[in-house]
């Protein structure tokens, strides 16, 4: 008699484990499924080939965090980043050998670029806001190009060597001394 009432509750409890199974599984099955949105007053998607760009207006930032390698905002419209196509230089300073001196400099600079390359060469002597203080072009074959450093301010300053096309080739910091 013991032995019965022992096996009626073994199988009352496998029921029971049966029934709660089945009826999570079925909650399963019609549970809601959360996909990310956005509400802001206005924004958009756009493509153009190999570039997405999701944008907002109107959404909460909710932290920022600066760091040496860029800037993160974390707030509601956080679109996957995905990089599908990276851009890649067509190592055109591998084709040009290219010298600029003194370095620092007080009066007069001097760029020579040798290649066998027969391209129009663009030279541009940039302050550091990235505005073009003075553009030489070179023809092939390349003269050396003199830029007159005693007519501006002590400071730093970039040249920028890139072909007609303007594709870079090489960036050089320049220090003006007096």
């Amino acid at each position: 008699m013991i032995y019965s009432f022992i096996l009626k509750q073994v199988i009352m409890k496998k029921k029971v484990l049966i029934i709660l199974t089945l009826l999570g599984s079925s909650l399963l099955g019609f549970s809601q499924s959360f996909d990310r949105s956005v509400l802001a007053s206005d924004g958009a998607t756009s493509t153009d080939g190999t570039i997405t760009l999701d944008w907002t207006i109107g959404e909460l930032a909710t932290a920022t965090i600066i760091t040496q390698n860029g800037m993160l905002t974390q707030g509601f419209h956080q679109p996957t980043l995905s990089v599908s196509k990276v851009l890649t230089s067509n190592k055109l300073a591998d084709y040009y050998q290219i010298q600029v001196m003194p370095n620092p400099v007080s009066t007069y600079l001097n760029v020579h670029v040798k290649s066998e390359l027969e391209n129009t060469l663009m030279v541009d002597l940039l302050d550091l806001n990235g505005k073009v203080v003075k553009r030489e072009e070179l023809l092939f074959p390349y003269n050396p190009v003199q830029f007159d450093m005693g007519t501006y301010p002590s400071g730093l300053y970039v040249v920028r060597v890139m072909t007609d096309k303007n594709e870079p080739i090489k960036m050089f910091k320049i220090n003006k001394s007096k």
